[in-house]
């Protein structure tokens, strides 16, 4: 059995540049945005909607986290490709 590749990297706050340089160094440490999409593919980005709280409640994906990981993909899928998100939330 394969074992799963975990990054952890500190990011202080959720400010959208910090968010996304963390992002950034955490992609990069599993194999760089290109191991994970490549030109032309259609990417799901699954934010775990759990309940429609304030993101200060840390229910759900933090907004400048998706933000941050739509902004990392888009470039690599390119015009040809699309980044989009969807979930199916546990709540009515």
């Amino acid at each position: 059995m394969q074992k799963s590749r975990v990054a952890v990297v500190q990011c202080s706050s959720y400010d959208s540049e910090e968010v996304f340089t963390a992002l950034r160094e955490g992609v990069d440490l599993l194999g760089g945005v290109k191991f994970f999409a490549a030109p032309g593919e259609t990417l799901l980005l699954k934010p775990n909607v759990l309940a429609g709280d304030p993101a200060e409640k840390g229910v759900c994906t933090h907004p400048a986290v998706l933000g941050a990981a739509a902004r990392l993909f888009s470039p690599v899928v390119g015009r040809t490709g699309r980044v989009s998100y969807g979930d199916s939330s546990a709540g009515g």
